[in-house]
Formats: C-alpha cells, structure tokens, sequence
C-alpha cells in the first residue's frame, strides 16, 4: 500500500538532562479525501504518541510490526466511532462518504503489509 503520511521524529542527543526523542513534523498529503486524511492523521499521531510516551526508550524501541499495528489499529477505530455519521448521498459526484468511508476500512482489514 502507498503511504499517505510520516512522523519525523529526531533520535536524541544523549547529552541533554532529558533525552527523550522528539516529533518535527507529522505530514500528510494534500487532495485526500477528508475521512482518509483524518485516518491518516489518527495513525500518525499515534507514532508520534509512541515515540514522545515517557516510557519510549530508542535504544529498546518497540517492534516495527507492533507499532504500524497499533497505528492502523488506531486509524481504523477512528474511522469506526472517531467521525461524525457519514453522508451517504447518492449524485453522480463520485462515491458517496459512507461508500469512501466503508473501502477506507476494508483497505485497513485486508492490507497483507508486513509494516
């Protein structure tokens, strides 16, 4: 699957009085759709959430597994109960949201990544 986001996070310099690692930036493309950035979002901000967590250590970091887990686990909640109701409007625009919203989650249940 084709990443639609990263999380920078800087290792960090062993001699400060507090060297925990630290985000720079979390970014996300431009033009999605907005249940899909806000899922993108969601999974980002949990890698940010793992790496600025008191207890993250970078000499003992967590599995990559364990974590892209966690942050598809996370973006997948947020498309289940994280949003308001989706449109399910029927124009000829393109798929409605539920219909977008509904493949956005299959896409997340059924992605074979190892990461």
């Amino acid at each position: 699957a084709e990443s639609k986001g990263y999380t920078y996070f800087q290792v960090p310099d062993a001699s400060k009085i507090n060297p925990d690692s630290s985000v720079t930036a979390i970014l996300c493309m431009s033009g999605l759709p907005s249940d899909l950035t806000a899922s993108v979002l969601a999974h980002e901000a949990t890698h940010a959430w793992i790496k600025l967590h008191p207890n993250f250590d970078i000499t003992k970091p967590i599995p990559l597994k364990v974590e892209e887990g966690c942050c598809q686990l996370v973006a997948y909640l947020f498309l289940c109960s994280g949003l308001p109701q989706a449109s399910n409007g029927n124009d000829d625009s393109g798929p409605s949201d539920e219909k977008l919203r509904q493949y956005f989650k299959f896409s997340i249940e059924t992605d074979e990544n190892e990461i």
